[in-house]
């Protein structure tokens, strides 16, 4: 049938609007409106947080620790200058993929959720009533291990049992391994009553990604956590050596290899110590790969754990790379656990990644938590920071020289927790070298934190 220029059909009634195109262009104006009332909210409400995303370590830590307090919370927050000195300022998929999975547990709307986005606007609500199960995914190597760091404060405070399917690196530079977050972090927070699983499906390798690990939260009901104190460290107890290795491109002669380099570098250690328990030393050998569908990509690593008579879990690891002999990343993962362990005469708790990552909950927590550490990590300072400005609680923190022959002598002298500190590598917790013409981290110098905790609970 022939049409006139109007298009009108020759003969014919004239064409009505399409109702479902109206009933759509209706939803969109209302969430636009919706979403302006919501900004403006952000922006206008004196119950807001409004971070200098620059501050301290100024890296994906900042966004992490107050996303993740402003949703449990539930206040708005207006982030600024994120990742601001960074060679690539703004937004990385990891930390995007974090906020994303964070807003979407918490029925919130995000604003310049964007790659590269150096500004944002956040407001939550609370957990959707009947959703059990939720999927974050980089599609990049970026690090699961920093998906749990933004999303398990919250996920405590759920009105249910979740799990949250992560999908990136499972064992990226720069970053805890999930090796890490499982052998070291997990049990340490466990003694403050939280109760998680991480179960890894798959292990991903940089530049792939497409690792997969469950993360699966029982949250605290109506109680808040226990406040957890680290203040002896006591005799070494066992030391568990693990590699792994991608067959068949990597031979498992090559985990062979780092596992003894390794054991023998712990035993040389130990060998100088002048305790009197007997060391256990257990090895495990992880060999994946594409062809038995528990790995994607090619990779290989080692990570040292070591228990302590008092309960203090320490850990090292490190990652292989091309033309890098099995032996030197044994030798670096060693290095990295010696380091920590012979800090402040043998007197530190927790190592320099556990640190920081302890912060958050010990504001949450219920009761007085104290830590002793070696000197503080650069990421611990300014976690100490806006866990403060966002919570209320407050830390004490204070540095014990501990004197040769008498380890119970102590001097304390305040820390400024504020001070400026040279960046280092971000997103794993850098250790905190100083300024030119700052003191050095010297074997006499331990750390304290105290602090008492809000005491938080659901509401």
């Amino acid at each position: 049938m022939k049409r006139d220029k109007k298009g009108e059909k020759k003969g014919g009634k004239k064409k009505g609007p399409n109702p479902i195109k109206r009933e759509a262009q209706v939803v969109r104006i209302e969430k636009h409106v919706n979403d302006d009332k919501i900004f403006n909210e952000i922006l206008t409400s004196p119950h807001t947080f409004h971070i200098d995303g620059s501050y301290g370590e100024g890296g994906g830590q900042v966004l992490r620790y107050c996303f993740a307090l402003a949703a449990i919370m539930n206040r708005p927050l207006h982030i600024t200058k994120i990742r601001h000195n960074r060679e690539k300022p703004g937004l990385a998929a990891q930390h995007l993929t974090g906020l994303n999975l964070v807003t979407e547990l918490h029925q919130g709307r995000l604003f310049g959720g964007e790659i590269r986005s150096s500004e944002v606007h956040f407001k939550g609500k609370d957990f959707k009533e009947g959703v059990k199960e939720y999927t974050a995914d980089i599609k990049t190597a970026g690090a699961i291990g920093l998906l749990v760091q933004v999303s398990l404060p919250t996920l405590l405070f759920a009105p249910h049992p979740l799990e949250i399917t992560l999908i990136g690196g499972t064992n990226a530079i720069m970053a805890p391994q999930i090796d890490y977050m499982i052998d070291v972090f997990h049990p340490l927070v466990s003694r403050m009553g939280m109760k998680f699983e991480l179960k890894i499906e798959k292990r991903g390798f940089y530049p792939k990604g497409g690792g997969v690990v469950h993360l699966f939260s029982h949250p605290l009901g109506n109680a808040p956590l226990n406040a957890i104190q680290l203040t002896e460290r006591g005799e070494i107890s066992t030391i568990h050596i693990r590699s792994f290795v991608t067959a068949p491109i990597i031979a498992p002669s090559v985990a062979e290899r780092m596992n003894k380099q390794a054991k023998h570098r712990m035993k040389q250690y130990v060998g100088k110590l002048t305790q009197k328990k007997e060391v256990t030393y257990t090895e495990e050998i992880v060999v994946c790969g594409e062809q038995t569908h528990d790995a994607v990509g090619v990779g290989t690593g080692v990570i040292i754990i070591v228990t302590t008579t008092t309960g203090c879990i320490l850990g090292g690891s490190a990652l292989g790379e091309r033309r890098k002999t099995a032996e030197t990343v044994a030798d670096e993962a060693s290095d990295e656990i010696i380091g920590d362990l012979s800090t402040c005469k043998g007197q530190a708790c927790v190592d320099q990644w556990t640190q920081d990552q302890l912060i958050i909950y010990m504001a949450l927590a219920r009761g007085k938590s104290i830590i002793k550490c070696g000197k503080l990590t650069l990421h611990t300072k300014t976690a100490i920071h806006f866990t403060e400005k966002m919570t209320g609680a407050k830390f004490n923190v204070a540095a014990h020289e501990l004197k040769v022959g008498s380890e119970d002598e102590e001097e304390k002298d305040k820390l400024d927790i504020d001070e400026d500190e040279e960046e280092e590598e971000e997103d794993k917790g850098e250790e905190d070298k100083g300024e030119e013409g700052e003191s050095r981290k010297t074997d006499d110098e331990a750390v304290i934190i105290e602090c008492v905790g809000i005491g938080w609970h659901r509401r």
